[in-house]
């Protein structure tokens, strides 16, 4: 019974998107502030909780935050385990970046 229901809310979530995309965006936007969903789907939980730390850095100062940042909010020791999360991340589109630029990092649509 509970994966017929998951079934028919992702099937009512995608027409949703399809058809109404501005009122989609609004729902997730309100359920994104409530933390009511999980946004991290197929994610670590590093890359999750980097990729939530990068959309709210740069939703606060207007760009990106730097490896240095990253390095210190995620608790990690070096910027080698930086780099390889933010590769997973762009490998799967949730960010791109440009190469040997500095805060270069582009959201790709919503988490």
């Amino acid at each position: 019974m509970s994966s017929f229901l998951d079934s028919a809310i992702m099937d009512d979530a995608q027409n949703l998107i399809i058809s109404r995309p501005m009122l989609a965006d609004a729902v997730y936007k309100l359920m994104r502030a409530k933390k009511s969903i999980n946004t991290s789907f197929g994610l670590t939980a590093r890359q999750a909780a980097l990729l939530d730390f990068i959309h709210e850095y740069h939703d606060k100062h207007g760009i990106p935050p730097s490896f240095d940042e990253m390095r210190e909010a995620s608790g990690l020791r070096s910027k080698s385990g930086i780099f390889r999360i933010l590769t997973a991340l762009e490998e799967r589109g949730h960010i791109s970046r440009l190469p040997n630029r500095a805060r270069s990092i582009t959201l790709e649509g919503t988490r």
